[in-house]
């Protein structure tokens, strides 16, 4: 999330950029960036790079494989965009 972005709940009141969050959220496009920022972890967590191209093709595969978990990440990521999430509210317990 954008530290500048203005609050937890940046959508609420937007039912245009909501409608084209959840579109996003739901392409194979958001599932290859979801690939992507797995890789990237690994990648950096081993202290190894991959040419643009390796580091595509990487993501695919990992979009392929992380559909599931992906899916999930695009849920949650949607609802707290959508209708919110203040994560620095305690009235939860956990």
């Amino acid at each position: 999330m954008n530290p500048k972005g203005g609050g937890w709940a940046p959508l609420r009141e937007n039912r245009e950029a909501q409608t084209v969050a959840r579109r996003y959220l739901a392409s194979e496009d958001s599932r290859i960036a979801f690939g992507q920022m797995q890789l990237d972890s690994c990648l950096d967590a081993l202290d190894k790079s991959l040419s643009t191209t390796d580091r595509l093709e990487a993501s695919r595969f990992l979009a392929k494989k992380l559909v599931v978990a992906a899916t999930l990440f695009n849920g949650i990521l949607g609802r707290i965009v959508t209708t919110g999430c203040n994560l620095e509210k305690r009235n939860r317990r956990n």
